[in-house]
């Protein structure tokens, strides 16, 4: 697999057609190195909430003026379930609908690099992973990069990859379901993990179960046995 994106001075790397999580407390430098990614790679797009430029009045004519593909414009507002929006004017859009917007015009632009910053923090859970699966498919079909940044550590579970940052270093990283378990070491970074993940943490350490679990009632099928 290709790497896509090196920061060599901030030892972090991305390889093409993976989906990643940057997670740290706020002041972390998230948000910078989103800025950064953006700049070292003119291949990217990045989705800053409520940083919307555009010259047309609505959703519709701004996407056909940044790219005339009708089919791949379907696709996207089909995807991101903004098409009964799509000719109503942006100025009249809710905060959700503005993040949607930014994400289909990003996208709009072929991205090999997609660069979200905190949107789950203007989101509901559900619509984050509605979201993160359409950009699964999007994967699937045009091979993209996602990064994506937060500081709620189980939106990671829906990603590849975790890197966990705290004053600008690199912390903890690898398979989210495997750095999540390092409970110690999360929350003196200012960090939460995941409730389910955690109580597992404390169960296997008792032997009460033998694997993380991520489903309560499956949980408690196997306490009750």
């Amino acid at each position: 697999m290709k790497k896509i994106i090196e920061l060599k001075n901030f030892n972090i790397g991305f390889y093409e057609n993976t989906f990643y999580t940057i997670s740290g407390s706020n002041n972390s430098g998230k948000t910078t190195l989103i800025r950064t990614l953006k700049h070292i790679n003119n291949f990217s797009q990045a989705v800053i909430p409520f940083e919307l430029r555009v010259s047309k009045n609505t959703i519709l004519e701004e996407l056909t003026y940044q790219n005339n593909d009708q089919e791949f414009i379907n696709y996207l507002l089909k995807g991101l379930k903004i098409k009964s929006i799509s000719k109503e004017s942006i100025n009249n859009l809710s905060k959700k609908e503005i993040i949607l917007v930014q994400i289909t015009l990003a996208l709009s632009k072929r991205p090999k690099v997609l660069l979200l910053d905190s949107i789950g923090n203007y989101l509901k859970y559900e619509e984050l992973k509605s979201i993160f699966k359409f950009l699964r498919d999007y994967q699937s079909k045009y091979a993209l990069t996602v990064v994506t940044t937060t500081i709620h550590l189980e939106e990671s579970l829906l990603t590849d990859y975790l890197y966990i940052i705290d004053d600008g270093m690199i912390i903890l990283e690898g398979e989210p379901l495997e750095v999540l378990q390092k409970d110690n070491i999360i929350n003196k970074a200012g960090l939460e993990v995941p409730f389910m993940i955690d109580l597992s943490v404390k169960l296997k350490d008792y032997d009460l179960i033998s694997n993380i679990e991520l489903d309560q009632d499956r949980m408690v099928d196997i306490l009750w046995k």
